[in-house]
């Protein structure tokens, strides 16, 4: 198995093991630490902006932020008026990741920034729409992001999505209810709650599989596992049982 394969199969496995939590908001603390390790980089940020024009930024190390070799280099995670891919505003766009509804591209920044470390960075959007996003941004000295790490970088990015996803499910129906879902009593993985309250909500399979950003066979085998725990023998059983005992709300 080649250096880069290892490093997806070992950023997936911790992708799943957040999916088993039922979380309501995006792990920014721990995507963050393990990012940096994923590209020993020597920083990383989250950052973002909403719809109303509220935006801010979380980064890693905490003590980054301040850090200002020389005047207009802005801290890690500014944003400019290009958009999010930018995480300094001396920085350039160098060359694109792939092709897709939320790019991610690696940005070469101003000389001047060699002296933090930071001038080559990578960034790693994984909701846009129109002026909101969402997006981490990693970024180190010396060494420039490699195709390798552009393939990695891909792998990332679907799977925060998926992430995203599911939570944005589950903190909907948080929020609209007021309390959150005894899913651990059941041993419900987030994705099965996340499923759940779809199917609760009408979905087919099909587009339960849209919404959380994962295949329709996936969602059959998760369907099974949530029949399963919740001991009933249909969908319709299931929903009804997640209704009384509280797991979903409609």
């Amino acid at each position: 198995m080649s250096d880069v394969s290892v490093r997806i199969v070992d950023w997936l496995s911790s992708v799943l093991e957040l999916l088993r939590e039922p979380m309501t908001t995006m792990p920014t603390q721990t995507i963050l630490d393990r990012l940096r390790v994923c590209y020993d980089s020597t920083a990383a940020s989250w950052n973002w902006r909403d719809p109303d024009g509220a935006f801010g930024t979380i980064s890693a190390p905490e003590d980054i932020v301040g850090a200002r070799p020389a005047r207009d280099v802005c801290p890690m995670g500014a944003v400019n008026s290009t958009g999010p891919a930018m995480g300094f505003t001396t920085g350039h766009i160098r060359r694109s990741l792939f092709n897709s509804p939320i790019p991610a591209v690696v940005i070469s920044g101003d000389r001047r920034l060699i002296q933090l470390g930071m001038e080559h960075q990578l960034s790693i959007p994984y909701r846009l729409d129109g002026t909101m996003f969402r997006t981490f941004i990693v970024a180190r000295g010396g060494k420039d992001y490699s195709d390798d790490d552009l393939m990695l970088a891909r792998h990332i990015q679907q799977s925060l999505i998926t992430v995203d996803q599911q939570i944005s499910v589950l903190a909907r129906a948080s929020a609209e209810h007021g309390v959150a879902a005894p899913a651990a009593d059941f041993q419900l993985t987030g994705r099965e709650s996340a499923a759940l309250q779809l199917l609760a909500e009408g979905l087919v399979n099909r587009d339960i599989a849209d919404r959380l950003n994962i295949s329709e066979h996936t969602i059959k085998f998760h369907i099974g596992s949530i029949l399963g725990k919740l001991q009933a023998s249909s969908r319709t059983e299931a929903v009804t049982r997640g209704l009384r005992s509280g797991l979903i709300e409609l």
